[in-house]
């Protein structure tokens, strides 16, 4: 794992993750830093290529992949009560982090490099890893801690304010703050951990002065990746 930060000007935030061991399990509110979180997800082991195989003889292509998915650890950027088995729209009561999803598949190009790069030129904290999906460099996930808790309905509205701080370097989809985030790399990869110790997103861009954005056409259900 390699979770060395470029300059180092602020100490990590910490922020709430909803943690369950498989989706299927009950999540709890669990604090990190983009070090503890890097940390974690660096630790767990890629997928058994024996378990892989079964499932995909078993289920087919598409099923298979999110069987083998679902057999390891998610994450939601949120805050619920803890033990709570749903995690949709009716139960967030607030957001702590923001996700983006780049997957080559959707039609991002955004270089993994490009943009880790870009972070560390803006100083901005964020973990970037390699999903189960990736398969190149335009497939990956970026997490960015927030300092204080934001309103769901100003989820959107935040996201664009740091896809333009970051000169446009977004996914072509923003996903849900209700979105889970599988950790665990596919069989034979790793997920190549790297983490970048700068200011919190919501500091540089005055979070705290933003208004309540709610988006009618943005999606609002959860959902797995």
């Amino acid at each position: 794992m390699s979770a060395n930060p470029s300059n180092v000007t602020a100490m990590p935030v910490q922020f709430t993750v909803a943690y369950a061991p498989t989706v299927t399990r009950p999540t709890t509110n669990k604090i990190f830093t983009v070090k503890t979180l890097a940390d974690m997800i660096a630790q767990y082991p890629p997928v058994d290529p024996a378990v892989a195989a079964a499932l995909l003889e078993q289920h087919g292509s598409k099923r298979g992949h999110l069987e083998i998915k679902r057999l390891g650890p998610i994450i939601y950027l949120g805050r619920y009560l803890d033990g709570s088995r749903t995690r949709t729209a009716s139960n967030i009561e607030a957001v702590t982090g923001i996700g983006l999803d780049f997957d080559e598949r959707a039609g991002d190009r955004v270089d993994r490099a490009v943009f880790l790069e870009a972070c560390r030129r803006l100083d901005v904290q964020v973990v970037i890893y390699n999903t189960y999906s990736t398969e190149d460099c335009y497939t990956f996930r970026a997490v960015f801690p927030l300092a204080e808790e934001l309103a769901v309905d100003c989820y959107y509205a935040a996201v664009a304010k740091l896809i333009e701080f970051l000169d446009g370097l977004g996914p072509k989809t923003i996903l849900p703050p209700t979105q889970g985030y599988f950790l665990q790399s596919r069989a034979g990869s790793s997920p190549d951990v790297k983490a970048v110790f700068g200011r919190p997103v919501d500091v540089v861009l005055d979070y705290f002065l933003l208004e309540a954005v709610a988006d009618a056409a943005a999606p609002v259900g959860g959902g797995h990746r």
